[in-house]
């Protein structure tokens, strides 16, 4: 029986009920609804976005508790997609609701979504408020408020929070503030790593902050650094199996290598990001992440000559 399975099981007969305390039952659907969310989750790390938004969407019609989590997942596999419109959709109606249960994580999480829209809106050819880093501040101040109110313990939608505080200092070029902003969504993942070291949604988003410190050590001109930094990542992202952590790894090596002056290498990486950003699916070679597949292709064709 697989998790969605599960979780119907268990809400299907009790959909109307109005439970207020942690009864026996509530705590099984809430542990049915986190297996069918972390389903939900493999799907992204492996880049079948268009099935996890499917996934999301059956998971919220299923739906009686949990709407917030699913909310913000669904949300991000739009993202992933490119529709931005249905991801601030999701993103906007998850932080209400989370704002009217003082789910103070589930509105982290939500506005660290808007954030990363409006931090990249120029992504989504058809994004009604394209990128606009004034809101994405906007954002981080709301983000930075709901932070102030939570408790000292280390959550994942606080290592997601620092991570996009970290991209937006990298955009500014404040990248030196960013190595310090990716150290502490470091320290945080490795707070939850102690206790769960197998965890592979905790060792991929350790992975990305690696990548991301990677990039800002490129921006400073510490190329080494940075090529040592995005190998460790590559490495890990690879025995995860998670597709858009290779392509992102991949992509941040070709650019240091660029940059380096080793155009050699640097076409290599961006080759080895195209190919794995798509895949063969039967006589079809398939792109499973577009947008990182268009910017490493755009930007190979400008490389100087050898």
């Amino acid at each position: 029986m697989d998790a969605l399975q599960s979780f119907e099981n268990l809400t299907g007969t009790q959909k109307n009920s109005k439970m207020r305390f942690m009864t026996h039952e509530h705590i099984e659907r809430m542990s049915a609804i986190s297996d069918a969310i972390s389903e939900g989750r493999d799907l992204q790390v492996k880049a079948g976005w268009d099935q996890a938004a499917t996934y999301f969407t059956t998971l919220l019609g299923e739906l009686h508790m949990g709407e917030v989590a699913v909310l913000n997942e669904r949300g991000f596999a739009y993202r992933m997609l490119g529709d931005y419109d249905a991801a601030e959709a999701d993103f906007i109606q998850a932080r209400q609701i989370a704002q009217s249960t003082e789910d103070s994580e589930g509105e982290l999480v939500a506005i660290t979504g808007l954030i990363d829209l409006a931090r990249t809106g120029e992504w989504a050819k058809k994004y009604v408020r394209g990128k606009d880093m004034a809101q994405a501040q906007v954002w981080r101040t709301e983000a930075e408020k709901v932070l102030s109110t939570m408790p000292a313990d280390a959550t994942i939608g606080k290592v997601n929070a620092y991570i996009q505080f970290g991209l937006l200092e990298h955009e500014l070029s404040n990248d030196k503030q960013a190595v310090q902003t990716y150290e502490k969504a470091e320290e945080e993942i490795n707070l939850l790593l102690t206790g769960h070291p197998d965890d592979s949604s905790f060792r991929n988003r350790l992975t990305r902050i690696l990548t991301l410190k990677g990039n800002a050590q490129h921006a400073l001109g510490q190329y080494d650094d940075a090529i040592a930094t995005e190998n460790e990542a590559l490495k890990v992202y690879n025995q995860l199996g998670d597709v858009r952590g290779i392509v992102n790894a991949a992509l941040s090596l070709a650019r240091i290598y660029r940059d380096k002056g080793d155009i050699k290498l640097a076409i290599d990486w961006y080759d080895k990001t195209m190919k794995a950003s798509q895949r063969q699916e039967g006589d079809q070679v398939v792109v499973i992440d577009p947008l990182m597949h268009e910017v490493a292709k755009k930007e190979l064709t400008e490389l100087p000559p050898q």
